[in-house]
């Protein structure tokens, strides 16, 4: 996390606030956090559960919401480079004064990118969106181009793997972790989108990946140690 500045306009930016009250999400201090996890040229990792604990580690919430929230707005932009998701702050550089000691970035430039490799939602409404006001022009988007498209047709809601995790017998914690992994990776497989995330969930159950079969699997192994099988069979 790094030190930021923060203008007085900040504070009376309607869309904001809108946006706050919309998905009863605390997005005005998050998307101030953000600005700490970017780097010099306004990019971060999308790595909602690492973000979460740097800038709102006492909230019971999903920071996946609330970037999709930042996202759906032009707040935020993602995309993906080499099966690795980042997110940019479009206009960061607009806002913020760098200190020269700063690191250069080592992320991808998502301006220097071809669609098959960024997947940017949309432009940005929105001048850093933290102070800017409004200027009412919609981006043309990459929706449906490349190989984003694709992978957006098999993207799956945090609600949606919850469901089809606990229809699968499984806890809406392993839910949440599937969840967490499949953003994790892209959606995709081998550098390639999946061609369905359901199917993905139900291999990942037979073979025993989620926490809960794990942990379940241990306590097994432990009962087994406490309690060893006799050597020779007990008389009836």
């Amino acid at each position: 996390m790094r030190i930021r500045t923060i203008k007085p306009d900040f504070f009376n930016h309607e869309e904001l606030y809108d946006l706050e009250q919309e998905t009863k999400l605390p997005i005005r201090i998050a998307f101030a956090g953000l600005w700490c996890a970017a780097d010099r040229a306004g990019r971060f990792d999308w790595r909602p559960r690492k973000l979460k604990s740097q800038i709102l580690p006492y909230d019971e919430l999903d920071f996946a919401r609330v970037l999709d929230a930042l996202t759906t707005r032009g707040f935020i932009q993602k995309y993906v480079c080499k099966s690795v998701q980042y997110g940019h702050l479009p206009s960061f550089l607009d806002h913020q004064v760098i200190n020269n000691r700063e690191k250069e970035s080592t992320r991808p430039n998502p301006n220097e990118m071809d669609t098959s490799d960024a997947c940017g939602t949309r432009e940005p409404r929105v001048g850093h969106a933290a102070y800017a006001r409004t200027s009412g022009r919609e981006g043309k988007g990459m929706e449906g181009k490349g190989m984003e498209g694709n992978i957006n047709k098999q993207r799956a809601t945090l609600d949606e793997c919850i469901a089809y995790a606990e229809e699968k017998g499984l806890p809406a914690s392993d839910g949440q972790w599937f969840y967490d992994a499949m953003e994790a990776g892209g959606w995709q497989r081998n550098g390639k989108p999946i061609k369905s995330w359901k199917s993905h969930l139900s291999a990942w159950k037979g073979q025993g990946y989620f926490p809960s079969q794990k942990a379940a699997s241990h306590r097994d192994q432990k009962a087994q140690l406490e309690y060893p099988e006799p050597k020779t069979k007990l008389p009836r």
